[in-house]
């Protein structure tokens, strides 16, 4: 079985920590780095987004509408 790590940087962890509780179910598994990280545990297939001033229409694919 393949594993995926896979981190995300957010401005508020504990905001960060409740949305994927509550939004898609993960739950914590550990804090490591003197809590600056937290390890979520539970998804068996990652979401990512990325807000990062980039245009959202690097990611759709030619058969998505404009």
């Amino acid at each position: 079985m393949i594993q995926i790590l896979l981190n995300i940087d957010v401005d508020d962890l504990e905001k960060a920590i409740e949305f994927y509780r509550s939004g898609l179910g993960l739950s914590l598994k550990r804090r490591l780095f003197d809590q600056t990280v937290a390890e979520m545990a539970g998804a068996s297939v990652p979401s990512i987004s990325s807000r990062g001033g980039r245009d959202p229409s690097f990611c759709k694919r030619s058969t998505d509408a404009n």
